[in-house]
């Protein structure tokens, strides 16, 4: 009984999985293929600025440096003691053309000048003895003398020597009055006092420092402009370039109003001197300090300024042409780098107004390539007006 019921099990067993064999390959028989569906193309998102081109005179930006119109270094002329110094004459203050500065002790050369006085009158008389004598002389050769007269019997020596001993005197007395004059010192010009180098009591010889001083009128700003730049702008003595200078909320007034004339091997550039005049502006930047420049140049047509990621290659800008939706193709234009600034640049290209240029870098861009605009790209816009 025991060996029928271990066959009836094994029977059973084979045909549980015969069954589960035919059964499965019944169910793959009948099984229906999923739908094949063809994968979409990748594009590549990117992001666009539109662009605006205008026709206008390039508008450079460089940094300068301002300097003094004219320092001017007053020193003794003559030889004397410092008698008195104008409360005016201290660093940092101003002083109008003209106002005294300084005056030294002057009683030898008040001295000098009486003398001197004192030879010119003398030395007048004596001219005009020696013309009376010479006239006399001519009347009694007239009247004894045979022939001609000689230069001597004449007096015509002794009367040149006079007429020379008088200019000798008038000379005499200029120099003693110009040596007067110096002993005080006057402003030049309406002035800084930089610095004063004399102080009462003090001995100073000719050439001693006694002041320095700046003059207010104008100042110059010294502008280094990179030789790539120089071809944008119209350098000519006959027709100075205007110009405008800033410092923070300040702005003024400036003319380029000439050049130093050679290129700064170190650094290729060649340095422009602006003028900054006082009648035009009020008051003038510090001497020292540092400002913006912005110089009008050519004008070009299609002038762009863009932010710098737009040129690639440094020559070409990558254009968004939509086809539908947000996808679209690539267009390649040639742009001319013209200036340069920090994240900002001044290009030549000729595009519509409106054009939809790449922001990023694209590796492997090609004309004609497809892409689709990014969710959060909605196309920014060059700045329009240049700043």
């Amino acid at each position: 009984m025991n060996a029928v019921r271990i066959v009836i099990q094994i029977v059973l067993v084979i045909g549980i999985l015969a069954g589960a064999f035919f059964g499965t390959r019944t169910l793959i028989a009948l099984r229906q293929p999923p739908p094949r569906r063809e994968p979409s193309p990748y594009l590549p998102a990117v992001r666009v600025q539109a662009l605006h081109p205008v026709s206008d005179a390039i508008r450079l930006r460089f940094n300068g440096e301002v300097t003094a119109r004219l320092v001017s270094q007053l020193n003794a002329e003559v030889t004397g003691q410092v008698r008195s110094l104008a409360p005016e004459l201290e660093a940092g203050a101003r002083v109008a053309a003209g106002t005294e500065l300084l005056r030294l002790e002057d009683r030898e050369y008040r001295l000098a000048q009486a003398q001197a006085e004192a030879q010119l009158a003398e030395a007048r008389r004596l001219l005009a003895e020696e013309a009376a004598r010479g006239r006399r002389a001519a009347r009694e050769w007239q009247q004894v003398g045979d022939g001609e007269p000689s230069d001597l019997v004449l007096r015509r020596p002794q009367l040149a020597a006079a007429e020379a001993n008088l200019d000798a005197a008038k000379a005499n007395l200029a120099t003693a009055k110009e040596r007067l004059a110096a002993c005080l010192i006057r402003a030049p010009h309406d002035a800084l006092v930089l610095s004063r180098e004399a102080a009462p009591g003090q001995w100073v010889t000719p050439g001693t420092p006694l002041a320095r001083l700046q003059a207010v009128d104008a100042v110059e700003v010294l502008v280094p402009v990179p030789e790539f730049d120089l071809v944008h702008l119209e350098l000519s003595e006959d027709t100075p370039i205007p110009a405008e200078i800033s410092a923070g909320e300040r702005r003024w007034t400036a003319t380029v109003i000439r050049s130093l004339g050679r290129v700064d091997p170190r650094n290729r550039t060649l340095s422009l001197v602006l003028r900054v005049t006082k009648a035009d502006n009020g008051d003038l930047p510090l001497v020292g300090s540092f400002v913006e420049v912005h110089l009008t140049g050519r004008r070009h047509d299609h002038l762009l300024v863009v932010d710098d990621t737009l040129l690639h290659d440094g020559s070409h800008l990558w254009i968004f042409e939509a086809d539908q939706d947000a996808s679209g193709r690539l267009r390649q234009v040639p742009a001319q780098l013209l200036h340069r600034q920090p994240g900002r640049l001044w290009l030549s290209a000729a595009v519509d107004d409106g054009s939809l240029a790449l922001t990023d870098h694209l590796p492997g861009a090609y004309p004609g390539m497809a892409v689709v605009l990014a969710d959060d790209a909605a196309p920014a816009s060059a700045d329009e007006e240049q700043p």
